[in-house]
């Protein structure tokens, strides 16, 4: 089953790309605000969603202290929309969608979090493989 999902999210991330890369074709100067809008809001409705279904228990606090996570995560994706435009192959995905390890990292750092360590493993392999990314495209 785990397999099954791992290749609908697969084929999904790739569909959502292509309309990202379509979105931001033409004479638009701000497609990719407007795409980063978009995504904001089915982001914040599913978030809204699963926090009034599951009865999480937030605090205000909590909220305070994920908002500079949250800022980070939205300019980071404002950003590869913009560079979408220009790019004729878009190896900004890779990249931009691994800022989960920035997000799991302040995880660490703010609330303390512990995980496995096969955890922290693809944690290093991702961030070397940004990296890696990095240096080969300058």
């Amino acid at each position: 089953m785990q397999a099954i999902a791992t290749l609908l999210t697969f084929l999904f991330w790739g569909i959502a790309d292509l309309f990202y890369k379509l979105g931001n074709r033409g004479e638009g100067n701000r497609n990719h605000l407007k795409t980063g809008i978009m995504v904001g809001l089915v982001m914040g409705i599913h978030g809204t969603y699963l926090l009034l279904t599951t009865h999480t228990n937030i605090q205000i606090l909590d909220i305070i202290k994920y908002l500079p996570v949250s800022l980070c995560y939205i300019a980071s994706m404002v950003i590869g929309y913009r560079g979408l435009k220009y790019l004729e192959l878009s190896i900004s995905s890779p990249i931009q969608n691994t800022s989960g390890v920035i997000v799991a990292l302040l995880f660490i750092i703010f609330f303390k979090e512990h995980y496995d360590f096969p955890f922290y493993i693809a944690l290093v392999s991702i961030f070397i493989g940004i990296i890696c990314l990095s240096i080969s495209l300058v």
